[in-house]
């Protein structure tokens, strides 16, 4: 398929058969609340698994470490961020690995290179702000074993965007193992990107 795409037999090739025993990450939309994520901190750690906490503000992360080790007191909780020095970031990182803690708390400085099986739920704290593909790259940090995956995108305002609703429920919609190709195509319905050189793209208003 890949060979023939190549050489031009066919426009694209689109690898959509998963590896073996790879599940996918079920992904929820809801809004910040206590119910919801003690909930899901407790079916992974029922699971012996740890978990993902991305919270993108460095100024508050450490108010959000309060917040998390109130709901969880008996976890043992490590903040990472990309002020950190880069060898003490790496050292948190590792004593997560070897299951030193058992809530990462972070800021998007670990959307790349990150493999710990032992980790299948991630919990992102104001989705609404993050792009598809950027929220489908946070999401594949728990995408990495045969387990299953857990992912909540949670919002705290009481009104969101209609594109950032459209961008949360595209990834409830597309959170098969394959849906990286149509991720890409509903990202550019909804940032226009059919109409490269119209109003939507200028940033100018149509009104």
């Amino acid at each position: 398929s890949l060979n023939m795409a190549l050489n031009g037999i066919r426009d694209v090739s689109i690898l959509s058969k998963p590896p073996m025993m790879r599940k996918w990450v079920e992904t929820f939309v809801s809004k910040f609340e206590d119910s919801i994520i003690k909930e899901a901190g407790n079916k992974e750690f029922e699971r012996d698994g740890q978990l993902f906490f991305i919270h993108n503000r460095v100024d508050s992360i450490e108010s959000m470490a309060k917040y998390l080790q109130d709901l969880f007191p008996k976890k043992k909780i490590i903040v990472t961020h990309g002020q950190l020095p880069g060898h003490e970031l790496e050292d948190r990182i590792l004593a997560f690995k070897r299951k030193e803690y058992d809530i990462l708390l972070s800021s998007t400085v670990i959307e790349n290179g990150i493999d710990f099986p032992n980790v299948n739920t991630i919990i992102i704290n104001d989705a609404y702000k993050f792009g598809i593909s950027q929220i489908h790259q946070l999401r594949g940090r728990v995408w990495r074993s045969d387990k299953a995956g857990y992912c909540y995108l949670l919002f705290k305002r009481e009104k969101i965007s209609e594109d950032a609703a459209k961008r949360l429920t595209t990834m409830v919609e597309y959170s098969h193992l394959w849906a990286w190709f149509e991720l890409a195509i509903k990202d550019l319905e909804i940032r226009w990107g059919w109409d490269i050189l119209g109003l939507k793209q200028s940033g100018m208003s149509s009104e």
